[in-house]
């Protein structure tokens, strides 16, 4: 049976960047007066890719609230937020003669749909037609290092993982008796 694939993966090319990390694994076998011999270089290769993304967060307490609570002229000006939101920023301008120009749209329904976003806490007014974006749902850049500037009383620490990364890279060779 064949394997029928997605049609839009054939409607362009995923643009990766790749990276290659390289280190030397010592043989300690073969250590003379502290001098270490024979080293072996080990390269890791991984893709990173080259298009911008931003994030829009699931937060639990507030299940399908972009289906339940927003219209369809809701979810544009929030599509529309997603895709000109400018890096590590939260806030936008989102003039309404620009948008309505840009999304084609009445006044009347930029208002509705900006209301809808206000309502459900995704936007609030900073100025005339400038906006704060809530960055708990949207946020394009390194969310982490942002808070820290701008709110680090903000940020709770809610699990840890320990890595060990002092433990020397000897693990590929066996010392000799």
């Amino acid at each position: 049976m064949e394997t029928i694939k997605n049609p839009f993966l054939f409607s362009s090319f995923l643009n990766l960047i790749k990276v290659e990390e390289t280190y030397y694994e010592a043989d300690t076998r073969n250590i003379h007066e502290g001098v270490v011999m024979e080293a072996k270089k080990v390269t890791k290769t991984f893709h990173i890719e080259e298009q911008e993304k931003t994030s829009v967060y699931y937060i639990t307490y507030r299940n399908n609230v972009l289906f339940k609570e927003l219209t369809s002229i809701g979810r544009d000006i929030l599509m529309y937020i997603i895709y000109n939101i400018k890096i590590n920023e939260d806030i936008i301008d989102l003039q309404s003669k620009k948008l309505c120009n840009d999304m084609n749209i009445s006044t009347a329904s930029y208002y509705r749909g900006i209301k809808e976003l206000i309502d459900i806490a995704l936007i609030t007014k900073k100025e005339k037609q400038i906006y704060w974006i809530n960055p708990h749902y949207i946020f394009k850049g390194d969310r982490i290092k942002f808070y820290a500037e701008r709110c680090a009383e903000c940020i709770k620490v809610v699990n840890t993982v320990k890595k060990d990364l002092n433990k020397p890279k000897f693990g590929t060779y066996e010392k000799s008796k």
